[in-house]
């Protein structure tokens, strides 16, 4: 990497750090214990509660395994649509990270594994399209109207295959049968 690089890519972290900087100042005067505040709180932690009592506990492995991808590629695709500028949270949980907390490490991956272990005869295909139609047209609607998340260059169509396709993937890390005892 050349001299001039180096420096521009320093330049631009230090843009990155003061924003960040920005932002926390923002995230405690005008965001902390806001009602907005507690609404993404609770949502971060009452599913969990409510999962951890009504899960199949002889399952709990494989739906933890399931839900920890979903996790990943939910918060890695949120910060990827974050960075490029498609939709911006307003409201956050934690300012230091740019995902909606909420959403990816909690109602996403908790939906999904508990529609993994209900009615599991029932077609994954069939299951991935109410999950995304649900997700895509009523979810995003609804955290769009209690100002937590505003897309920008971003349709909720856009959003169907990419919920489809995570449902689809977190059946099949489910069903994995390289389930062994240790």
């Amino acid at each position: 990497m050349n001299q001039s690089t180096w420096q521009a890519v320093l330049q631009l972290s230090e843009k990155v750090h003061q924003a960040n900087h920005e932002l926390i100042h923002i995230w405690q005067s005008e965001m902390l214990f806001r009602w907005e505040w507690w609404v993404e709180a609770a949502i971060s932690v009452v599913p969990w509660i409510l999962w951890a009592f009504y899960r199949k506990r002889e399952s709990t492995s494989r739906l933890v395994h399931a839900g920890i991808w979903v996790i990943v590629m939910c918060s890695w695709l949120d910060f990827l649509g974050v960075c490029l500028g498609l939709w911006v949270y307003p409201m956050k949980l934690i300012p230091t990270i740019p995902s909606f907390v909420a959403y990816d490490f909690t109602l996403v991956p908790v939906v999904i594994m508990t529609l993994l272990q209900y009615r599991p005869q029932w077609s994954p295909l069939l299951k991935a399209c109410i999950f995304a139609a649900a997700t895509s047209f009523l979810g995003e609607p609804l955290f769009i109207w209690l100002k937590m998340y505003e897309p920008i260059h971003w349709k909720h169509i856009y959003s169907f295959p990419i919920y489809a396709v995570i449902y689809l993937i977190a059946h099949l890390v489910s069903r994995a049968k390289t389930y062994d005892p240790l």
